[in-house]
This record gives C-alpha cells, sequence and structure tokens, in this order.
C-alpha cells in the first residue's frame, strides 16, 4: 500500500512537472530553448544592476530599492551557472517563479511605489510582454495574480509610512495591461496558424512521397514472392547437380542465407507498406478517424498481434490479457495502426535495453475503460515526456519520422478518447488509452 501512495506521489510530481514546463513554453530537448533561457537570465543580470544606476543617478524616480534587485540578480543566476539545465528537473517550477518574482512581483511593487508614474508604467507593460512571451496563458496569468496580490500586500501592510499613503491611479493601467496581454494573444495565434500552414504543406509532400514509394515496394515484393516460389527448386536442381566449380562459386552454406533473404525482404517490405498508410493518414488530416460501429477492442488487439510483422523470438515478448474485455466507437483499421506503432516503438525500446517484456491489459472503469500498454524496456527520461506526441519529435534523437506518436494521439482524441504515458527512465513506459464507453446503436442492435 506505501508502494503504491508512494508511487502514485512521485507520478502525481512528474505531471506537475509537465505541465509546469508547458506553461513556462519550456521544451528541454530544443537547445534553442535553453539558450532563450540563458539569454533571458543574463538580460536580467545585467539590466538590474544598469537600471538601478539609470534610475538613481541618471534619471531619479521616487522610490528605488537595490535590495530587491540584487535578489533578483541572485536568483537568475542558476539559470546562468548550471553546466546543463536540461537535466535539472528543478528547472520548470525554479523559472516560474524567477519570472513570478522578477516580472510580476517587482514591477507591480515599483509600480505602486512610484505613484504609478510614466517610467513605471511603460516599464511594467514591458515586464507582462516579457512574461507572457516566456509562460503560456495559465501559467503567466498565475504568475501575474500571484506577483501583483504579493506587492499589493507588501505595499499595503509591510512598507512603513508614508509608502504606504502614496496614491496610485492602478485602474488607469488596467485598459493598457488588457490590450497587450490582448496583442499578445494574437502574436500567438499568428505564430500557431503558420507552424499549422507548415506542418499542412509537410503533410502533403510526405503523403506525395509515400505514393510515389508505394509502386516501387509492390514491385520489390511482388518479386519477392515470386522468387520465393521458384527458389526451392533451383536450390534442389544445384544440389543435385553440384560439380567443385559451382560448389566454388556458391558454397552450399549459402543455401540458407538465400532462402532467409527473400522472408526478409517481404518482412521489411510490410513494415514499409505499414509506415506508407502512417503516412498517408497524417497527409490526410483527421477526415478518415470518424468513429464507426462500436466494436470489441480486444478483437483489434488480437488482429494488430497476428499482422505486426514480429521478427524470430519478438512475439513471445509479448503477453495480452483481454479478459475485461469492452466495445469502442472507432474505426478498426486505423485502431490497429496505432498498435502497431506502440508494438514498434516498444520493441525498440526492448533491443536497446537489451532485455523486457511487452504487456497490454484491458480494465473496465466507471465512465471510461483502458487500454494499458506496458514495456520494461529502456524507459523514457522525464525531460522528453512533455514532447512525445508531438509531430516530429523523435527519441532517441533521429530515429524514426516523429509521427508515430503524434498520430496516436490525434486519432485517439478524434473518438473522444485520450492517450498519456508515464515512464520512468531504465525501468518502463506505459502508455494508457482510455475511450469513453460505447454501445451499440438501436437500430443496429435491432437487426
Amino acid at each position: 500500500m506505501l508502494a503504491q501512495i508512494q508511487r502514485s506521489c512521485g507520478e502525481g510530481a512528474v505531471r506537475l512537472r509537465r505541465v509546469l514546463a508547458r506553461e513556462v513554453h519550456l521544451d528541454v530537448r530544443q537547445p534553442a530553448q535553453i539558450k532563450r533561457i540563458r539569454l533571458l537570465g543574463w538580460l536580467a543580470f545585467i539590466g538590474f544592476p544598469v537600471f538601478y544606476a539609470v534610475w538613481t543617478f541618471w534619471f531619479p524616480q521616487p522610490y528605488e530599492s537595490l535590495v530587491l534587485r540584487l535578489v533578483a540578480m541572485l536568483m537568475c543566476l542558476p539559470l546562468l551557472v548550471t553546466r546543463d539545465l536540461r537535466e535539472r528537473k528543478w528547472l520548470p517550477p525554479y523559472f516560474l517563479f524567477t519570472l513570478t518574482y522578477c516580472l510580476s512581483f517587482f514591477f507591480v511593487y515599483l509600480y505602486l511605489m512610484n505613484h504609478g508614474n510614466l517610467v513605471w508604467s511603460q516599464s511594467l507593460v514591458i515586464a507582462v510582454i516579457i512574461l507572457f512571451n516566456f509562460s503560456g496563458w495559465v501559467g503567466g496569468a498565475a504568475s501575474l495574480v500571484v506577483g501583483t496580490a504579493a506587492a499589493w500586500l507588501v505595499y499595503t501592510y509591510v512598507t512603513p509610512p508614508p509608502a504606504g499613503l502614496l496614491e496610485v491611479k492602478w485602474p488607469v493601467e488596467l485598459p493598457i495591461i488588457g490590450f497587450t496581454i490582448c496583442t499578445i494573444a494574437v502574436l500567438k495565434i499568428d505564430q500557431r496558424i503558420l507552424i499549422q500552414e507548415k506542418l499542412d504543406g509537410m503533410a502533403i509532400a510526405l503523403g506525395t512521397v509515400a505514393h510515389e514509394l508505394r509502386t516501387p515496394i509492390r514491385s520489390i515484393g511482388s518479386t519477392a514472392l515470386g522468387m520465393g516460389r521458384y527458389l526451392p527448386g533451383l536450390i534442389r536442381f544445384y544440389e543435385d547437380n553440384e560439380t567443385p566449380e559451382n560448389s566454388l562459386n556458391l558454397p552450399r552454406a549459402h543455401f540458407g542465407l538465400m532462402k532467409d533473404a527473400l522472408p526478409r525482404i517481404q518482412l521489411e517490405v510490410e513494415r514499409m507498406n505499414h509506415g506508407i498508410d502512417v503516412l498517408l493518414v497524417n497527409a490526410r488530416g483527421g477526415a478518415d478517424r470518424e468513429p464507426g460501429e462500436p466494436f470489441p477492442l480486444g478483437g483489434a488487439v488480437r488482429e494488430a498481434l497476428a499482422r505486426y510483422p514480429f521478427e524470430a523470438g519478438q512475439r513471445e515478448l509479448v503477453h495480452a490479457e483481454l479478459d475485461d474485455d469492452f466495445l469502442v466507437r472507432a474505426e478498426q483499421k486505423l485502431l490497429v495502426m496505432v498498435l502497431f506503432n506502440l508494438i514498434k516503438n516498444a520493441l525498440h525500446a526492448l533491443a536497446r535495453a537489451g532485455h523486457g517484456e511487452i504487456r497490454l491489459r484491458l480494465e473496465q472503469g466507471p465512465r471510461r475503460n483502458r487500454l494499458v500498454f506496458r514495456d520494461t524496456g529502456t524507459g523514457i527520461p522525464e525531460r522528453e515526456l512533455g514532447s512525445i506526441f508531438k509531430r516530429f519529435h523523435t527519441y532517441p534523437r533521429n530515429e524514426g519520422t516523429g509521427i508515430g506518436l503524434a498520430f496516436c494521439k490525434e486519432t485517439i482524441e478524434a473518438w473522444g478518447g485520450r492517450i498519456h504515458c508515464n515512464s520512468v527512465e531504465h525501468e518502463y513506459t506505459e502508455f494508457v488509452l482510455e475511450f469513453p464507453q460505447a454501445v451499440p446503436r438501436r437500430g443496429a442492435a435491432a437487426e
């Protein structure tokens, strides 16, 4: 029981770090993201003391605080001196906390202490722009609310008079800050549109390439199938009429290699055709992912295990517990392709680890039913978990196309389901596919 509680707490902490990483736009796998954070850290580390001198000596303001600026500099220091930020689990929450203090709290507090004058009104708007460029809407809004509340409390109850009596016309700033946030929203929407257009263009290109590859691959498969019909007879004839000269050119020991080559070619052809199917489905988008009539999920799992082109010894590593079967409203062919992707990834993980097994388990729930797909291979590093469902993201790096898990997620969600991943590096990876409960339509039941 205690181990289960500890495991649940550990998984909850992983999900929280993943949410925080998403809210601070932090994909630690991308070097550009880490560079962006370091640049912001340098900007703050240099900017805070420089502007202390500007507002104290060159253009004096009613209030300044060297202590608050030194605290902000110290908070930015770990972002600059830590050697490999990608390996630091504390980075997402710490970065969001740093944004809250250095942008929300600091600028709101000095705005209040300086009577809301022009300099600090403009500075506050700039701080809001930076905040929402380095955070999502939930994270940015939470940071702004928490920082503003803390600044107001310190201004009201901690700062000694007469600072607490300063008159600040803060409602005048609300329309400006609101308009600034709306402008950032429009800019972010434009960025998403550009990204989506890029993805659409790549999907069209993938579809074209897939169609062009289908013909030569089909030709290779047909040739291998034809050779398979005649090769045994040719080998027998060669053996019956063996001469020393023939044995020198083609030793008898190579016959086995020739026999194994054709099944290997056919296996690779099946795999390439599967990859092409995934490319074509991604190129067509969600048009072909509408759910059909309910069917037992266990049947789709059995079909996937029967059709998948396992290599020698791989099928024995896969164990399926399908007694707790249930109906799903989906498209069975696409669901089998989803399972193909998960099986392929799991087998690769087992091959890299050199050990492990794969287990599929069906579970019925009060509102949603689940398919739990678990392998005990290499696992996935925590820093990768927030990105594995992104299109063109690959792990390990530069392996595969990066569209398999994105295809799984988009397909499952098109049927009203969900998919998420839990993993501990070097221990296990677990994909949980959740489906809404499905019942046969009345017309279908009556027939």
